[in-house]
């Protein structure tokens, strides 16, 4: 799918996240934690929030709105 759009509608102030797999065993649904993400493999790191949910699912919100977030791998935090 293509999207032509002014620049300003293509800005996403978060995304969704499948397949979380997380090293500290600790964090539950309902948890979130302060993190810096990449939204691109060359971008730099921006703040964010990240809230698990349940079955290996997750939720970033940037402190910013950031142009054309894609999909991509799996993450493994």
């Amino acid at each position: 799918m293509v999207t032509v759009a002014p620049r300003d509608r293509l800005n996403a102030r978060g995304l969704p996240l499948r397949a979380v797999s997380l090293v500290h065993h600790e964090i539950t649904p309902g948890d979130s934690l302060p993190v810096e993400v990449k939204i691109r493999y060359r971008h730099p790191a921006v703040p964010a929030t990240l809230q698990m949910l349940a079955n290996s699912r997750a939720r970033v919100e940037f402190a910013a709105s950031f142009p054309a977030v894609t999909p991509a791998r799996p993450a493994l935090l």
